[in-house]
């Protein structure tokens, strides 16, 4: 690979830090499993969410704990195909204990066709669930 020619996928992985892993775990298993993730908790009490396809992982999410974490503006932002999908993930987050919830709705101000669900965790870590459909 050169660096003009990208590789297939752009993260591998995201290590994602919270006070408390243990606290956090319910719900970070609940919002990582509807994007088919499913966590393993590690020796040194982390815990690995996995995506696998095929006997290969797709995707890597670390939840890591730092107890002088303090939430900023960062916002981590997941992928649906749908607005559909967008409403049904919503849905099941606020039942799991998403925090401060907006939408979902379209933002034309973000972008055309950008229909997303803002949220964050009980920590005050932000994220969205957004679809870009083409029209």
């Amino acid at each position: 690979m050169t660096s003009e020619t990208p590789s297939a996928r752009v993260f591998d992985h995201l290590d994602f830090r919270v006070a408390d892993v243990a606290r956090a775990k319910p719900f970070y298993d609940a919002m990582l499993r509807l994007f088919g993730m499913r966590g393993r908790v590690q020796e040194d009490g982390s815990v690995i969410y996995l995506r696998i396809k095929g006997g290969r992982i797709e995707e890597a999410f670390a939840l890591l704990e730092d107890r002088a974490h303090r939430p900023n503006g960062t916002r981590v932002a997941f992928s649906a195909v749908t607005a559909e999908d967008v409403d049904r993930i919503a849905a099941r987050l606020l039942q799991a204990g998403a925090q401060r919830g907006e939408g979902p709705a379209l933002c034309p101000e973000i972008g055309p066709n950008y229909y997303a669900f803002f949220f964050e965790d009980d920590e005050g870590n932000k994220f969205e669930v957004v679809s870009r459909p083409a029209r």
